[in-house]
């Protein structure tokens, strides 16, 4: 049974899987991420009967997203790896967004605000057989990704209004995600994803596993942000 662990953003899911959704649990963190989810975890395995003693792996997020979500997030799942004694797996967060919407098989670019009028984003596109990833995580200005973009894609994450005008009048109607369930992360697609990657071998290492970040957090009293509205 696998713990799936995404607190990249203000939105925060946990997910138990094993070979099916056990459970799943969603909320608004906000930035209480460190108050949260050790509380959140308790509950969602006493709620399915169960407890750390049958989890054999972890699945991780690892952003881009808020920095302190990331931190949380990821140094939770280490410490649970490594006093457990199981694996852990990290996905990257914009590959699990993309991933839930894989049956469109269209050319999928989620987006996330990354401030100084940047985005967070990259190209994800299914076929039948395969989930495969065409950029990798970068940052962008919203035009050069959209440039970048097929006609056909479908854009997703936590989409801005004025963003959504811009894609709209580029792609049309159907080339955008924008109510309020579909901008939503949840845990389960975090789980199959690491779910697959452990049967495939594809383990991370629980010394060197780091966030992925994209641009390093300015010297200030508050951690800046990407993934989430400054």
């Amino acid at each position: 049974m696998l713990l799936a662990i995404d607190t990249a953003t203000a939105i925060a899911s946990i997910s138990l899987y094993s070979d099916s959704v056990l459970g799943e649990t969603t909320w608004v963190a906000g930035q209480d991420h460190t108050r949260d989810l050790l509380p959140h975890i308790h509950d969602l395995l006493t709620r399915c009967g169960r407890s750390t003693r049958d989890l054999t792996g972890i699945g991780v997020s690892l952003g881009p997203g808020s920095f302190n979500g990331l931190r949380v997030g990821i140094a939770t799942a280490k410490a649970m790896s490594f006093s457990l004694g199981i694996p852990i797996v990290g996905v990257d967060t914009l590959q699990v967004m993309a991933y839930q919407f894989r049956l469109t098989f269209r050319p999928i670019r989620p987006l996330y605000n990354a401030g100084l009028g940047e985005v967070a984003t990259g190209l994800y596109q299914a076929s039948e057989q395969l989930f495969a990833t065409l950029e990798e995580p970068h940052l962008a200005s919203l035009d050069d990704a959209l440039s970048a973009s097929p006609p056909n894609t479908l854009f997703c994450g936590e989409i801005r209004p004025e963003w959504s005008e811009t894609i709209v009048a580029r792609f049309g109607k159907d080339g955008v995600l924008t109510r309020p369930a579909e901008g939503l992360r949840r845990a389960a697609y975090l789980g199959e994803l690491a779910c697959q990657q452990l049967q495939a071998g594809l383990v991370s290492d629980v010394a060197t596993l780091q966030p992925l970040y994209l641009r390093r957090p300015a010297i200030s009293g508050r951690a800046g942000s990407i993934g989430s509205a400054p």
